[in-house]
């Protein structure tokens, strides 16, 4: 599943690369209209679908949409300015930032299964 995941990663960041000459919201719009697509027919298909119940939960879900578009648009500005390669390498350091967050803010230490998996 990971070896797959790298190598969708890859042609995703490559194709891209490709398209800078496209204005950086289209790409940024294709990727979120696809992954919303995915995440609602996979959730339904599991169902395991489920509206927030607080205004708390919605907030959450906002700020985490606000802050993946974000990075998606700092992904496909960069990309139009630098080669994929580096572009790869700094983005695949957010599992690392994601730990030093969840460290830092939520005072969970990583343990060994979530080091490993």
């Amino acid at each position: 599943m990971a070896l797959g995941c790298m190598f969708i990663n890859a042609a995703n960041l490559v194709i891209q690369r490709y398209l800078r000459d496209a204005h950086f919201s289209l790409i940024s719009l294709s990727s979120g209209v696809w992954g919303t697509l995915q995440s609602i027919i996979l959730s339904f298909a599991l169902n395991v679908f489920v509206l927030p119940e607080t205004s708390k939960d919605m907030g959450y879900a906002s700020c985490l949409a606000l802050v993946t578009f974000c990075a998606q648009t700092s992904i496909v500005v960069a990309l139009k300015h630098e080669q994929a390669g580096p572009v790869a390498v700094v983005q695949s350091c957010d599992v690392i930032f994601a730990f030093i967050w969840q460290f830092i803010f939520l005072g969970e230490t990583p343990n060994e299964f979530r080091l490993v998996w």
